[in-house]
């Protein structure tokens, strides 16, 4: 979550919201620094993009901003603002609406309208002012300013000193309702862990909720698709293993072989997020201008890999299956063999703990035991890899 790269990603879809009406007249800057001093005055939108942003001065119209570093708001903007960086610090006033996507957000100013926020860390100082109401979905939230109407959202540890005039509808892990807090309205929350409310002021009632469990229509459908997931499958690997019955022969000697032939198949496994590692380095390395570009072209590479691991992870269920089952009853066929590993599968997927060793081992094995066997039978030549 502290990776900026990954961040731009998480939240790159609400500028795209924020920015469906796009004004007449607008002035458009993209530099590394891109700053407006106190004496500017911008009598129109500004679209702003680059490693750092610093709004000091005034603009007369809407902000619409994305930095790899860090956007400061210190002035004044006369509209709404839009923005999106790994840390965004407002200690100005906003007229209108701000919505911000962060890894930290540091709210000191005032805002005239709604706050919508999605962050890791959302700070509301003593002296942040929101008009109408604050909508944070947030790791982490501190409410220590006022907030004119209802406070709103997701968190999982909320700390609330300041005012909020309104309600307060949380779904959070933790909340605490400091003694120096005042609360309009009810508080209604949905959390595992009671509350923690030392304020005296509040002026409605406070309301805890839990999850409900899923009604029966939905946990019917639920186990109707696992039912259909499992049967289809199945059914792949018995066609799989009725087309090539001495390729699944080989992949099951491999997987016998262990340990080297699951540390391929984990490289395997691995290399989408190598990947995506390699292209968040790229892409963080380059200057603005080339580096939004150089995610668009390679994004789909990336995604295109990783379906390509989540095939070759489902074809792997063969060998494994076929693995148990010839352990387990080593006198039937490998149709036979395959079919009643999937069953033990199945069933082990179905427990909470020991599914999560089926898949790390089993993925990898899987994998890894498809490659060895092409890869013997490719260097054997076309007459013995035959199937």
């Amino acid at each position: 979550m502290r990776s900026r790269s990954r961040r731009r990603v998480l939240f790159s879809g609400l500028i795209v919201i924020g920015c469906s009406a796009t004004p007449a007249f607008a002035e458009v800057t993209q530099s590394d620094l891109v700053i407006v001093r106190p004496d500017d005055t911008i009598t129109e939108d500004l679209y702003a993009a680059g490693n750092s942003i610093r709004i000091e001065g005034r603009i007369e119209g809407d902000l619409y901003a994305v930095a790899f570093n860090e956007i400061v708001v210190s002035g004044v903007v006369t509209g709404d603002v839009v923005a999106i960086a790994s840390r965004i610090e407002v200690t100005g006033t906003i007229e209108g609406s701000l919505r911000l996507a962060a890894g930290r957000v540091l709210m000191h100013g005032a805002v005239g309208d709604d706050m919508l926020v999605a962050s890791w860390t959302t700070e509301v100082g003593t002296e942040g002012v929101v008009g109408r109401d604050l909508l944070s979905w947030s790791n982490r939230l501190g409410m220590e300013g006022s907030v004119d109407r209802d406070l709103q959202g997701n968190a999982s540890r909320l700390s609330i000193a300041g005012a909020v005039n309104g309600r307060v509808v949380v779904a959070v892990g933790r909340m605490r309702v400091e003694p120096s807090a005042h609360i309009g309205g009810d508080i209604v929350y949905e959390s595992r862990r009671e509350a923690e409310i030392e304020s005296i002021d509040v002026g409605g009632n406070v309301i805890r909720r839990t999850a409900l469990p899923a009604n029966v229509r939905l946990r019917g459908l639920r186990v109707l698709t696992l039912t259909l997931a499992v049967l289809g499958v199945t059914a792949m690997a018995l066609t799989i293993t009725w087309l090539w019955p001495r390729r699944v022969a080989g992949t099951i000697a491999q997987a016998r072989s262990g340990l080297r032939t699951w540390l391929i198949g984990l490289a395997v496994v691995l290399s989408p997020f190598v990947a995506a590692a390699v292209l968040a380095l790229l892409v963080g390395l380059s200057p603005p201008e080339a580096g939004i570009p150089l995610a668009l072209v390679l994004l789909p590479l990336v995604l295109g890999l990783l379906g390509v691991v989540v095939m070759s992870a489902l074809i792997g269920f063969v060998p494994v299956a076929g693995l148990i089952g010839r352990r387990l009853l080593p006198q039937r066929s490998i149709a036979a063999g395959v079919l009643i590993g999937m069953a033990v599968l199945f069933v082990a997927l179905a427990v909470p703990v020991v599914s999560w060793l089926v898949v790390v081992v089993g993925t990898p094995l899987g994998i890894g035991s498809w490659i060895r066997h092409l890869g013997l039978a490719h260097d054997a030549g076309p007459s013995e890899s035959s199937a």
